[in-house]
């Protein structure tokens, strides 16, 4: 079967939309309503959401590293063009399952997309079908199996699978999706609990509670029977148990196993895709058990968290078992350019999620329209620049692994609150040796206070560390006496120190704010001077009233440069050692003055 649109032969110049919103705008005056920025969009749909709709669908697991694996996967691959090749016309067409489609992207399943817009997933799965691109039903919809279909007519469409422990209710959802049209079934392994989402978490927000993306299984026969039985009553009269019923079936926090497969494949008559493998060995597993493909994803970011980038392992999976079985890539694309990056690791095609979302949240079917036509309209036009003319062209020789300091995600210091000077030990001041990583330079060792940051551009990040001692002189005493030795000794020890730092292509304006005057409790501990050098500045700081210590550090491309401390006693200058003198001889007074007092009671 042949799932090309009619029209193919005009459809297939997507490249044309950026020729349609030049003219619109030029000549009459009308912009796109969704923003063609893939580094905007989310912002655009967070102004037109709940904030609890938002961040279901921008929200991750944990603290989003698994989000951010993704994407920096991407960084890590760079286009190489080819120039003078043939590829006025792009030929988008992918073969999938012995089935011919339109392009190489597929609508992911997204589930309770009636809480993004009222068009939900009739609307989306409707233009879908308008530009050819597959819709896959999520079974978390907020519409039915039936419903949905209708709405995506000719347009192929595929339906998702979140497993449902029962398996009479199982099979009767692949039977009711076998008879709307369906032709793949997508089985999502990775989601049989929902995982720690704080962004959720924080609102306590989870739409299934209430019966909101629980219309494919509150619709279905079998269920609906089942609860018939146990509670006396349809679902619409007892809503929210049969809300209850209906999600600790399907995420029951029981995980399937790979023997179970065989009931997908006995009740299911197409082929049976696998999403959320990203371990070598779990490719090799789908194959055994007669899968037809399986789906390289970690649900983009929303299960487990710190899971490596679905991007880093496709690459192994596809040499493993990429001659024996589809490949499918999921979970951080957002540009044209994406979608080749993954196909020319080996992907057969690959599944857009947010984005459509988002434009989907600005302007219900027709933003997300927009934003599929822009991700088409992108990859046709960056390959033509690439110097591809299909999507065969799209293979290892188009891409260099090259890791940039823009590409890596620098950390934020961590500012804690530091105890007085005078009663850190010199141990508490090791010299800091050059570490190769950023990601895992010793920030953590170190006391931080009052972190100067000029934001510098791509990587270079300056992070100043201060060490301030709070101890003063107020009056006669034993303990003011103590304290007293204690700054004498931080003077000594501590004072006259020399702090180096490696600054590529940037100058300090010292009459700047950003040059770094930093102060402490009131206290100008020194700012440096510009020494005309673009590359190598030196700082000397002395103490004022207290000891202090500045440790400077400069990550410079995906280096740490770390600032070393130096004792210079040959440098103190005379300002310093009388100070030093001033103390010993306030000393040898207070000394003194109590040896009289003793003397004369």
């Amino acid at each position: 079967m042949n799932f090309q649109q009619p029209g193919k032969e005009t459809r297939q110049q997507y490249g044309a939309f950026q020729n349609q919103i030049y003219n619109d705008g030029m000549l009459g005056s009308k912009f796109p309503t969704v923003t063609t920025d893939p580094n905007k969009l989310e912002a655009q749909a967070k102004e037109h959401l709940k904030p609890t709709a938002f961040n279901y669908v921008a929200g991750g697991a944990g603290e989003r590293a698994t989000m951010d694996a993704n994407r920096l996967a991407f960084r890590q691959w760079k286009m190489i063009p080819r120039m003078l090749q043939p590829t006025s016309s792009r030929d988008l067409t992918v073969t999938l399952f012995e089935e011919k489609y339109d392009t190489p992207i597929l609508m992911a399943p997204i589930g309770v997309q009636g809480i993004f817009h009222e068009d939900k997933e009739t609307g989306l799965s409707q233009v879908c079908s308008e530009i050819g691109v597959p819709y896959i039903l999520s079974t978390a919809s907020t519409s039915s199996i039936e419903e949905v279909a209708a709405a995506n007519g000719v347009g192929p469409r595929w339906y998702q699978l979140y497993w449902p422990q029962d398996d009479s209710i199982t099979i009767s959802l692949l039977q009711r999706a076998k008879a709307s049209g369906y032709k793949v079934l997508v089985v999502t392994l990775d989601t049989w609990a929902l995982a720690w989402r704080p962004a959720d978490l924080d609102a306590a927000f989870v739409p299934f509670i209430t019966g909101t993306g629980n219309k494919v299984g509150l619709t279905d026969p079998a269920f609906r029977e089942k609860f018939k039985k146990s509670h006396g009553a349809t679902p619409e009269e007892k809503l929210l148990e049969a809300s209850h019923e209906w999600v600790g079936d399907v995420f029951s926090g029981k995980a399937h196993t790979w023997d179970q497969i065989k009931l997908l494949k006995d009740n299911w008559d197409g082929p049976v895709v696998l999403k959320g493998i990203q371990h070598v060995d779990d490719a090799r597993l789908a194959v055994e058990h007669g899968c037809e493909g399986i789906i390289v994803s970690n649900h983009g970011g929303r299960q487990l968290d710190g899971a490596i980038g679905s991007l880093e392992v496709l690459p192994e999976i596809v040499e493993a078992v990429g001659d024996r079985t589809t490949i499918l890539f999921d979970s951080g694309i957002r540009t044209g350019v994406d979608i080749i990056k993954a196909l020319s690791l080996g992907a057969q095609a690959v599944l857009i999620g947010r984005p459509a979302i988002y434009g989907l949240a600005v302007n219900g079917k027709k933003g997300a329209k927009e934003v599929l036509q822009g991700i088409l309209a992108d990859l046709d036009q960056s390959m033509g620049l690439a110097g591809i003319k299909d999507i065969a062209g799209c293979n290892r020789s188009m891409l260099r692994r090259v890791q940039y300091g823009g590409d890596i995600k620098i950390p934020k210091p961590v500012i804690t609150k530091i105890p007085h000077f005078s009663s850190l030990p010199p141990s508490s001041f090791p010299i800091p040796t050059p570490h190769p990583q950023t990601q895992d330079a010793p920030i953590s060792l170190y006391p931080l206070t009052e972190p100067l940051n000029p934001t510098p551009r791509f990587g270079h990040q300056l992070a100043c560390f201060v060490f301030v001692s709070e101890t003063k002189i107020s009056s006669l005493g034993e303990q003011e006496e103590g304290k007293i030795m204690q700054r004498m000794m931080a003077t000594r020890v501590r004072d006259g120190i020399w702090a180096r730092r490696r600054i590529t292509q940037r100058r300090w304006n010292s009459n700047s704010s950003q040059h770094g005057e930093i102060k402490g409790k009131g206290t100008e501990i020194g700012t440096g001077k510009k020494t005309g050098s673009a590359h190598v500045d030196f700082y000397k700081t002395f103490t004022r009233p207290v000891a202090k210590v500045l440790l400077m550090a400069t990550f410079t491309y995906q280096f740490a440069y770390w600032a070393w401390v130096k004792l210079e006693k040959d440098e103190l200058k005379a300002e310093k050692l009388a100070e030093v003198q001033k103390l010993e001889k306030e000393l040898a007074n207070l000394k003194a003055e109590k040896g009289m007092l003793a003397q004369n009671p």
